[in-house]
């Protein structure tokens, strides 16, 4: 019996350091696995498992109902869109046009990205990652005036600076619900996140995924980064 566990753990541990590596690798190089490691790997139902289980535990969502639709009336609502590459904000608009078709007056607010965009034809100039996101916003009859950019030094650990600034925005502005719109494998460490700096349950908070897809190098760093945040920074 001690021998089994023994060597269960250290399968445990290699398998671990082989995620670990790999992710690292992939990272740094920005690089998929080669194709035929992917067509090999992908022929074993484990791989398969891992997949599925870490979509599972990077996944979490809480959606508005019936009874928030009343009390929105009577309280007042924010959705906050989290930091992302520009072709992942396209989706978060998305889906926010979704939630505010629940939520007519909600205000939301946006990171204030800095950079440029590219050119645009319609301002016949470059113009900024803030100003592209106004711009795409039209497209779903978002009007600029419900939307409010929030600059945030994010630094190292963004999701959990992100939160800790957003949430203490939310509650000194008198919001009384945040609905909080992420990438579906985000989801959970921004639920974490966020959670931890409302522990007087001022806020109730609901979180929404988009539809963005990601390829299994960003879903093994996501993961890592879970663990960091549950294990290190918010036990």
């Amino acid at each position: 019996m001690i021998i089994d566990k023994f060597i269960m753990n250290t399968f445990k541990l290699l398998l671990i350091s082989a995620v670990i590596i790999t992710s690292v690798y992939m990272l740094a190089f920005k690089t998929e696995l080669p194709d035929y490691v992917v067509r090999v790997v992908g022929k074993y139902q484990w791989y398969n498992n891992v997949k599925f289980k870490l979509n599972n535990k990077l996944i979490k969502e809480r959606h508005i109902t019936n009874t928030f639709k009343e009390g929105i009336k009577k309280d007042r609502v924010v959705i906050y869109v989290l930091g992302g590459a520009k072709n992942s904000m396209e989706y978060k608009i998305e889906r926010v046009y979704f939630i505010k078709n629940n939520c007519l007056d909600c205000k939301i607010l946006f990171l204030s990205e800095p950079g440029l965009a590219g050119y645009s034809r319609s301002y016949g100039r470059v113009i900024t990652n803030n100003e592209w996101i106004l711009k795409y916003c039209e497209n779903y009859n978002i009007n600029n005036s419900d939307i409010d950019f929030v600059l945030i030094e994010t630094g190292f650990f963004g999701t959990l600076t992100e939160a800790r600034v957003i949430t203490e925005i939310a509650i000194k502005r008198g919001y009384k619900r945040l609905i909080l719109v992420t990438s579906p494998y985000h989801t959970m460490r921004t639920w974490l996140s966020f959670q931890h700096f409302n522990k007087n349950n001022e806020l109730d908070i609901y979180i929404y995924k988009d539809n963005y897809q990601v390829n299994f190098r960003y879903l093994l760093i996501e993961y890592i980064k879970f663990y960091i945040y549950n294990i290190f920074l918010l036990s």
